[in-house]
């Protein structure tokens, strides 16, 4: 049996940031993930079953299929933690949307300087400078805050702080990959993490479960042995746009004084329109190498014909990012058979709909021609989901305001599984916001 003061479940920037909170309070913590073999080699002599054949973060063999489409779009990019797949950006939600995560505006405010100091960031200001005006009626926009890597090809990722964690309280974290888990079982003297093929028993007084709003949500559910769960989601589209009149100067520097790759794809710009009380935010990027790279392969066979125009235009086509909050996204209810896979049982329609095509006339007060060509991403393609809710014999199950529920004392989910709503456009740092404030009524100093 293993032994610390807290186990927590889960590599990616929440859970590494719940490790330096335990840490700094000199707790000793055991960290885990599901890292592929071909992507670390930091196990530190745990052997164990499933660390033979462990490839994928998610286990697709576990997923059923929906008009044969894979139901849960998870990324096999990340390869086990560290997450790799966001586009960095910090900035703060609005008033109204820290209100509806359930959090005092003061409080998020403490908590996200608090945190923005432990990632590396720049401000993009490039772009806004462009604008003589930073607000209007019709608009709102704001220089995107950007977490990003050593080597500036690349966004922050956790890594890098457990890394350092793992080096500054080498004998107070330990760190063990290759762990798959499925179901936390609370026994009287310890809390065992079944496995697909094996179990490893750890003696803590808490565990923490950020493993990501699908590994969590499955997780969750096999310990409340649920028939189904709902999952909230945050639409996500790209719109080409042309810009007009006067050219936005674009950064012609790709040293690393200019804070950024000329072949790496970040947010140039961020853009809110408000009405009435609903908030429409998007990003805007460059259509540097890489998006016109993928925009090439989204094409397929037409991509070389679009190529030579794409080109000529290049300096005045812009990708427009256009995430929905959680009330004017679908959102899907997830069966589980008696084989334990998951399939879509059904996809519900927003109450409030909301169509980007209705805001043309906001985007022409920026001089963006909006074009009416979208790539709109699959369900949950935009990783910016939550509020999983249980369903078990007809009755509903969700998570208390520490993240756990009745019966299931000591044991506590932090990431974005336990969010009430997902705010439009960057949510990384409002999770790690929310399990940061999540700890904070937890722990006693």
């Amino acid at each position: 049996m293993i032994s610390a003061d807290y186990l927590i479940i889960g590599t990616g920037p929440i859970g590494v940031f719940s490790a330096k909170y335990l840490l700094e309070k000199g707790k000793k913590i055991i960290i885990v993930d599901n890292a592929s073999k071909k992507n670390k080699e930091i196990n530190l002599g745990l052997k164990l079953k499933d660390s033979e054949t462990k490839e994928f973060v998610y286990d697709f063999e576990n997923t059923g299929n929906y008009k044969n489409k894979k139901t849960l779009p998870i990324s096999s990019k990340i390869n086990g933690g560290f997450t790799k797949v966001w586009g960095g950006t910090l900035n703060k939600p609005d008033k109204n949307e820290i209100e509806k995560l359930g959090i005092s505006e003061k409080k998020y405010s403490q908590l996200y300087f608090s945190i923005l100091n432990d990632i590396p960031h720049i401000k993009y200001d490039n772009f806004y400078k462009h604008f003589n005006e930073t607000s209007t009626k019709y608009y709102q926009i704001e220089e995107p805050l950007i977490g990003i890597g050593a080597d500036f090809d690349e966004v922050w990722s956790s890594s890098q702080l457990l890394d350092n964690l793992i080096k500054k309280y080498k004998n107070s974290i330990k760190y063990f990959n290759y762990v798959d888990v499925e179901k936390i079982i609370n026994r009287k003297n310890c809390f065992r993490l079944n496995l697909k093929n094996d179990y490893i028993e750890f003696n803590v007084e808490k565990v923490f479960v950020c493993a990501g709003v699908f590994s969590s949500t499955k997780i969750a559910s096999n310990m409340l042995e649920a028939d189904s769960f709902s999952i909230d989601d945050s639409e996500l589209s790209v719109w080409p746009v042309f810009k007009l009149g006067k050219k936005i100067s674009k950064d012609k520097s790709h040293s690393k004084d200019s804070h950024f790759s000329k072949n790496k794809a970040f947010a140039k710009l961020i853009i809110k329109f408000k009405r009435n009380d609903n908030l429409l935010k998007s990003q805007l990027y460059e259509l540097n190498q890489e998006a016109i790279s993928t925009i090439i392969k989204r094409l397929g066979i037409f991509g070389k014909v679009f190529l030579p125009l794409i080109n000529f235009f290049e300096k005045r086509l812009y990708l427009i990012f256009v995430y929905k909050d959680s009330n004017h996204s679908k959102k899907s209810l997830f069966k589980i058979d008696e084989q334990n896979k998951v399939q879509i049982e059904s996809i519900k329609n927003p109450k409030f709909k909301q169509y980007v095509i209705s805001y043309f006339f906001r985007y022409m007060k920026l001089s963006f021609l909006l074009i009416p060509i979208k790539y709109k991403f699959k369900n949950y393609g935009s990783f910016h989901s939550g509020n999983s809710v249980f369903y078990k014999n007809g009755e509903e199950y969700v998570f208390d305001d520490s993240g756990s529920f009745k019966g299931f004392d000591n044991i506590h989910f932090v990431d974005s599984a336990v969010i009430k709503f997902i705010p439009s456009g960057p949510f990384t740092i409002s999770s790690i916001v929310i399990s940061k404030n999540i700890l904070d009524n937890l722990i006693n100093d």
